[in-house]
């Protein structure tokens, strides 16, 4: 992976699509206590990052096109659609329900690498590289009918938070 200005990759011959990332936020909650940074446990960090990213991007999560996240816990993944503001809160679990939304070719392709339990256990680099693929049309899991213009990648929603905004350059 190799980070320049959008001018400096605009030069570099055999570039495939132009990526470029949009918007970036890491976060955590408002104090440190070992691992924990929240005084409220039904609290993912995350809020903070999410609220941190949508607001230097000046997006909301209708403006993505795919969702890779950390896929570490499966709670966690549900708490990651609901903290972005894919969905409501509490409707995560309806909205996964038999996959057809989150599946490659569905509303929200959604860890369409297979996530770290698939493809790789990495700590969501993998994330990042699908992100790519999925702007540039060459994953294993291309959407057949959608073009992926902005994806949002995201780590934990637990203890320290980041996400990153990619889009096509």
């Amino acid at each position: 992976m190799v980070l320049t200005t959008p001018e400096r990759a605009r030069e570099l011959r055999n570039s495939n699509t132009l990526t470029l990332v949009e918007a970036a936020a890491q976060g955590s909650g408002p104090r440190n206590d070992g691992i924990i940074y929240r005084p409220d446990l039904a609290v993912a960090e995350s809020e903070n990052t999410a609220r941190d990213l949508w607001g230097r991007a000046r997006l909301e999560a209708k403006d993505m096109d795919a969702f890779m996240f950390y896929d570490h816990f499966t709670p966690f993944c549900l708490i990651n659609l609901e903290t972005y503001g894919f969905v409501p809160p509490g409707e995560a679990k309806d909205f996964v329900e038999g996959g057809h939304n989150i599946r490659f070719d569905g509303q929200l392709p959604t860890n369409t690498h297979g996530g770290n339990h698939s493809e790789a256990y990495i700590h969501g680099l993998t994330h990042v590289q699908e992100c790519v693929r999925l702007i540039r049309g060459t994953s294993t899991s291309q959407p057949p009918h959608k073009t992926i213009n902005r994806a949002l990648t995201c780590s934990s929603t637990a203890q320290l938070s980041g996400a990153v905004i990619i889009r096509r350059g």
